[in-house]
């Protein structure tokens, strides 16, 4: 039961992790490209990544221009820290989870130890009463 709820946890956990590094990959192509577009050798209209800057900014209406190497930025880091987030999150369950696995395993093997006390009680009981 616990088992299964491990494997659960972890497919989750990946495929969260997956998601949050492709927003983490996305904000640093963006803000690669903010780069890219502001060293061209003229900024012009003939400039593709210039001209997408300032129609999402129109777009948005959000003044002249978006500068696409702060947003990437801004982007990546929300992605890094949703990953932080996700392995603390996931670490921590899977910490309770083997804890629980745990206790479990040793109230286990506290019952078979009584068990086994108690038949060899028994066993020396009846020795007792056939002696």
């Amino acid at each position: 039961m616990a088992g299964e709820r491990l494997k659960k946890a972890k497919k989750t956990e990946i495929v969260l992790l997956v998601i949050f590094g492709c927003i983490a990959a996305l904000g640093l192509i963006l803000a690669v490209l903010g780069i890219v577009a502001f060293n061209l050798p003229t900024v012009t209209k003939n400039n593709p990544l210039y001209q997408a800057q300032q129609s999402l900014a129109k777009a948005l209406h959000m003044g002249k221009l978006i500068d696409f190497r702060i947003l990437g930025a801004i982007i990546m880091v929300v992605g890094v820290v949703l990953i932080l987030v996700t392995l603390q999150h996931y670490a921590a369950k899977h910490d309770e989870i083997k804890a629980k696995i745990q206790r479990r395993e040793e109230r286990r093997r506290n019952l078979m130890k009584e068990m086994e006390a108690q038949q060899a009680r028994q066993e020396k009981a009846k020795e007792e009463n056939i002696a």
